[in-house]
């Protein structure tokens, strides 16, 4: 019995196989290197947001004006409030500011504040 791959056959399966074989590893190198370029990209991208005496002042008073419109429910602002925050202060100062960045910036005042009201309570 003889095999159906002698000869010139055998070695065109040997050769397409080792191709395909080069060919799926440029993919995934090209894959990989794709992705740690996006990744790389996306770091460079993001800056982080400079808050400014200004901007602060800015900000309190933009959150106090929907306070009082009634735009406050219970103890915090809702999703859409600090998004339309961002987009005031964006404005305000020039600079891409993300409600994420509003929203992280309001819980370090509110730290410092609890921080604040607890020296006073203290030192006397």
């Amino acid at each position: 019995m003889k095999c159906c791959f002698e000869g010139d056959s055998q070695s065109l399966i040997s050769t397409w196989f080792h191709k395909s074989n080069s060919i799926f590893y440029n993919f995934v190198d090209l894959i990989i290197r794709m992705d740690k370029d996006e990744s790389q990209s996306s770091r460079k991208c993001k800056k982080n947001f400079m808050w400014t005496a200004k901007t602060d002042k800015y900000l309190v008073s933009f959150l106090a004006e929907c306070a009082k419109n009634g735009e406050k429910h219970g103890k915090s602002f809702s999703k859409p409030v600090y998004t339309k925050a961002a987009d005031a202060v964006s404005e305000f100062c020039k600079q891409l500011c993300t409600s994420d960045n509003v929203d992280s910036h309001i819980k370090t005042v509110k730290k410092k504040y609890g921080r604040i009201v607890y020296k006073i309570k203290f030192s006397k």
